[in-house]
C-alpha cells in the first residue's frame, strides 16, 4: 500500500522534518503542534517526533477554531513552555507553484532571531520574517490613533 500526499503536503512535511533535524543537531528539543488531520497522522507514525497537540479542522475552518489554536500556542509561549514558535507552511507563489516556508511567529523581534548567551542562533536559515511596509505602518498608526 502506497500513501501519496497531496502536492502541498508533500512539500510541507519534508520541510518540517528538515527543520526538526536542524534543531536536534543544535541540541534543541522541538515539539510539534499539528493543525489538520494529515499532518497529525504523518508525524504520529514517526516516533522520533513529539506531537504534543493536534487540532482537527473541518473543510471550512472558523475564526473560533483559529483563535483556540492561537490561544493555546500563545499560552505555552507566555508560560515559558516554549521559547520560540515557528510555522511551517506552503507559501503561495502562483497557481502552479508553492514554496515550503518556515516563519517565526514568536518572539516578535526585528530580525526574528532567538540566540543564546554565546550568540548561537536557532533561526531557520531562510526564516520568513514579518515585514511591515511604510504604507502598512501608516494604516496601523491611524487605527491606533482612532482607538485613543
Amino acid at each position: 500500500l502506497t500513501h501519496t500526499l497531496p502536492p502541498l503536503l508533500a512539500l510541507v512535511h519534508p520541510q518540517a522534518e528538515a527543520r526538526l533535524r536542524e534543531l536536534a543537531a543544535m541540541g534543541v528539543a522541538a515539539k510539534l503542534v499539528c493543525v489538520g488531520n494529515k499532518g497529525s497522522q504523518y508525524f504520529r507514525r514517526r516516533p522520533q517526533y513529539e506531537v504534543v497537540k493536534s487540532f482537527s479542522l473541518g473543510g471550512t475552518p472558523t475564526t473560533r477554531e483559529a483563535q483556540a489554536i492561537a490561544d493555546e500556542i500563545f499560552a505555552d509561549f507566555v508560560s515559558a513552555e516554549a521559547d520560540k514558535v515557528e510555522l511551517v507552511y506552503t507559501k503561495f507563489v502562483s497557481l502552479i507553484n508553492s514554496v515550503p516556508t518556515v516563519q517565526t511567529l514568536l518572539p516578535l523581534t526585528p530580525t526574528g532571531e532567538l540566540c543564546d548567551l554565546d550568540g548561537n542562533c536557532v533561526d531557520a536559515a531562510d526564516d520568513e520574517i514579518f515585514k511591515l511596509t511604510t504604507q502598512v505602518r501608516g494604516v496601523v498608526w491611524k487605527l491606533l490613533a482612532a482607538d485613543w
